[in-house]
């Protein structure tokens, strides 16, 4: 858990150039992000089916073939696992976690703020676009500093 640094400035203190510059600012990290989580994810998929393919093709007689399994479903799982370990992304105007849970006052869909805090039963809620659902990872994407409330990415990254 990364700690937060105190925001002095929020969306409303920086200027439309500023806010373009942050974005063009973020963006190699945020492409960097969505290529490694691609890579893993295909890493992950293709595992799997030389897996699957192997578990069908070679004699389980061989003593070597369950060695081969043993082998291929670590490290189909071990190319997921490394992409949980990938760098953190900053926001280049309050030098916060933009991945951080729980989100700070701003919501990391649209940038508006303030979010209504998380209950016991429920995610924080954005009075504008919805619920943040955290339950089984984050499904949401995330375009906005939960911080400082700038929009870092128009697409958004998952």
């Amino acid at each position: 858990m990364s700690k937060t640094v105190p925001v002095a400035k929020t969306v409303n203190d920086y200027s439309a150039e500023e806010q373009a510059r942050f974005r063009e600012l973020f963006a190699p990290a945020a492409n960097q992000h969505r290529r490694r989580s691609q890579r893993s994810l295909l890493m992950f998929f293709v595992g799997c089916g030389v897996t699957i393919l192997c578990a069908l093709v070679l004699p389980w007689e061989w003593p070597a073939t369950r060695w081969i399994m043993i082998a291929l479903i670590a490290a189909t799982f071990l190319t997921r696992l490394l992409s949980f370990w990938e760098p953190r992304l900053t926001c280049p105007a309050c030098c916060n976690d933009v991945t951080a849970w729980p989100p700070g006052s701003y919501c990391p869909q649209c940038g508006s703020a303030p979010l209504e805090p998380a209950t016991w039963r429920s995610s924080p809620r954005c009075r504008a676009c919805g619920t943040l659902n955290q339950n089984k990872g984050r499904q949401y994407p995330i375009r906005a500093c939960t911080h400082c409330g700038v929009i870092l990415d128009e697409t958004g990254f998952y």
